[in-house]
């Protein structure tokens, strides 16, 4: 409430700048009272570009860095550095696993494009173990901001595969296009649009500290309904 009052009647020549890698995280009583900017991320391929000229890694490293990044160039040179630099403490094995951890999440996604309703169980199984290995690390994620992080990437994917509809759309997980595709033939666009709103609210519902195995189960089984 005093936060409330203070965004409301603010003192005189102060400003106060919110942010919040979405509005739908916010109170609607506190985004009520201010104004909205939005800043678009960076492309995938603007992002990858900039890490192939400063880092000497194999190109498919740099690419999922670029994917994984999300438009945010400090996370992936965060993310590069590690990998590139010396490693007398162990960190570049850590950046290593959790690279491994998210190519085990997009193992899961492409299943979507194919996978049977009764493979509904096994798929969040898998995805909640993937997000396992997401679990601490450089920004020391808690298990259900892990869980909230593979659904962002989630949400990014049905969100690409939306965007294959449009000539020239640039996608976020563009070296996976095929399966991304597999998933647009399989189910209409108004089914994978009311999809995105099914991921927004499993999101929500983790990061409110609802039961994971179930949220996810049953997100799984609405994902793959025929």
């Amino acid at each position: 409430n005093a936060l409330l009052k203070t965004l409301e009647e603010p003192p005189p020549r102060y400003h106060f700048i919110l942010t919040a890698p979405a509005s739908d995280l916010l109170l609607p009583t506190i985004l009520s009272r201010c104004r909205i900017v939005r800043l678009g991320a960076l492309t995938t391929e603007s992002v990858y570009q900039h890490l192939k000229a400063r880092f000497d890694l194999p190109d498919a490293t740099l690419q999922m860095i670029a994917e994984f990044s999300e438009g945010a160039i400090g996370r992936a040179l965060r993310w590069a550095e590690t990998l590139a630099a010396p490693d007398p403490e162990g960190k570049s094995k850590s950046a290593q696993g959790e690279l491994g951890a998210l190519q085990n999440l997009l193992r899961v996604f492409a299943r979507l494009g194919t996978a049977s309703l009764e493979e509904a169980l096994r798929l969040a199984y898998d995805f909640r173990e993937a997000c396992k290995a997401l679990e601490g690390g450089a920004e020391e994620r808690s298990t259900r901001a892990a869980l909230a992080l593979g659904l962002e990437y989630l949400i990014q994917w049905y969100r690409d595969s939306l965007a294959l509809g449009y000539p020239n759309a640039s996608l976020r997980f563009a070296s996976h296009r095929s399966e991304i595709a597999s998933l647009a033939r399989r189910f209409a666009a108004a089914e994978r649009r009311r999809d995105l709103q099914t991921l927004t609210e499993a999101r929500r519902a983790i990061l409110g500290n609802a039961n994971a195995q179930i949220v996810t189960e049953h997100l799984f089984i609405q994902l793959l309904r025929a």
